[in-house]
């Protein structure tokens, strides 16, 4: 999934493609916003890998009516670029 610096993982290309798209898309009339969370799901329980303590903490899954489904207490970052998505991920 991650890979590595020389040969990254796929996680890694398709954040790379995504900031590379909103890169080839950008004008002035459109602004584009690219945020970054990071979780997972084990036995029916949401642990928020972003966390900086990395203290497990109870998340839900909720649904938001404009949103749809979100993660109440998720780490949410704005990244400028896929090189410091990678720095995360690692």
């Amino acid at each position: 999934m991650l890979g590595n610096e020389k040969s990254p993982g796929i996680m890694p290309r398709a954040v790379k493609e995504l900031y590379d798209i909103i890169a080839e898309k950008s004008n002035k009339d459109i602004e584009y916003k690219f945020v970054f969370g990071y979780y997972e799901i084990y036995n029916e329980n949401i642990r928020d890998l972003l966390k900086e303590d990395n203290q497990f903490e109870k998340l839900e899954i909720q649904e938001d009516p404009i949103l749809g489904n979100v993660i109440n207490g998720l780490t949410i970052l704005s990244l400028p670029n896929s090189t410091e998505v990678f720095k995360i991920l690692v």
